[in-house]
Protein backbone atom coordinates (compact mmCIF):
# COMPACT_ATOMS: atom_id res chain seq x y z
CA UNK A 1 0.00 0.00 0.00
CA UNK A 2 1.17 3.30 -0.56
CA UNK A 3 0.90 4.42 2.99
CA UNK A 4 3.60 1.85 3.71
CA UNK A 5 6.23 3.09 1.35
CA UNK A 6 5.82 6.80 2.37
CA UNK A 7 6.22 5.62 5.98
CA UNK A 8 9.49 3.36 5.68
CA UNK A 9 10.49 6.56 3.34
CA UNK A 10 10.50 8.73 6.73
CA UNK A 11 11.60 6.02 8.76
CA UNK A 12 14.54 5.66 6.18
CA UNK A 13 15.37 9.28 6.55
CA UNK A 14 15.27 8.45 10.38
CA UNK A 15 12.01 10.41 11.11
CA UNK A 16 9.29 8.82 12.84
CA UNK A 17 6.13 8.08 11.74
CA UNK A 18 2.49 6.61 12.80
CA UNK A 19 0.03 5.50 9.99
CA UNK A 20 -3.51 6.15 11.89
CA UNK A 21 -6.32 5.19 9.59
CA UNK A 22 -9.70 6.73 10.84
CA UNK A 23 -12.94 7.28 8.58
CA UNK A 24 -14.16 10.92 8.29
CA UNK A 25 -17.24 10.10 8.60
CA UNK A 26 -17.42 9.06 11.76
CA UNK A 27 -15.89 10.89 14.04
CA UNK A 28 -15.02 8.01 16.79
CA UNK A 29 -12.66 6.56 14.85
CA UNK A 30 -10.92 10.54 14.70
CA UNK A 31 -11.42 10.57 18.69
CA UNK A 32 -9.59 7.40 18.23
CA UNK A 33 -7.18 8.34 15.86
CA UNK A 34 -5.81 11.92 18.26
CA UNK A 35 -5.69 9.09 21.08
CA UNK A 36 -3.32 6.98 19.43
CA UNK A 37 -1.13 9.92 18.16
CA UNK A 38 -1.39 11.80 21.64
CA UNK A 39 -0.48 8.01 23.52
CA UNK A 40 2.57 7.81 21.49
CA UNK A 41 3.84 11.44 21.54
CA UNK A 42 2.67 12.95 24.08
CA UNK A 43 0.52 15.32 21.70
CA UNK A 44 -0.18 17.06 18.25
CA UNK A 45 2.17 19.69 16.82
CA UNK A 46 2.00 19.47 13.14
CA UNK A 47 -1.83 17.83 11.73
CA UNK A 48 -1.31 17.32 7.92
CA UNK A 49 -5.07 16.46 6.69
CA UNK A 50 -4.89 15.62 2.99
CA UNK A 51 -8.17 13.16 2.76
CA UNK A 52 -11.62 14.74 1.83
CA UNK A 53 -14.80 13.10 0.39
CA UNK A 54 -17.71 15.76 0.02
CA UNK A 55 -20.64 15.23 -1.80
CA UNK A 56 -23.63 17.68 -2.42
CA UNK A 57 -22.95 21.09 -1.23
CA UNK A 58 -19.71 20.56 0.23
CA UNK A 59 -18.84 19.62 3.84
CA UNK A 60 -21.10 18.12 6.15
CA UNK A 61 -22.53 20.08 9.02
CA UNK A 62 -21.16 18.49 12.51
CA UNK A 63 -22.56 17.72 15.49
CA UNK A 64 -19.37 17.62 17.39
CA UNK A 65 -18.73 21.27 18.63
CA UNK A 66 -18.52 20.00 21.76
CA UNK A 67 -15.95 17.22 21.50
CA UNK A 68 -12.54 16.63 22.74
CA UNK A 69 -11.67 16.34 19.31
CA UNK A 70 -12.90 20.30 18.44
CA UNK A 71 -11.20 21.44 21.75
CA UNK A 72 -8.07 20.20 20.58
CA UNK A 73 -7.92 21.93 17.31
CA UNK A 74 -9.17 25.15 18.63
CA UNK A 75 -6.62 25.07 21.87
CA UNK A 76 -9.37 25.58 24.24
CA UNK A 77 -9.57 23.35 26.89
Amino acid sequence: MHHEKVASGIEGADGQVLVVRLDLEDLGTVEEAADTVIEKWGGIDVLVANAVRWGGDGPPRTRASGSRTCRWRSGRP
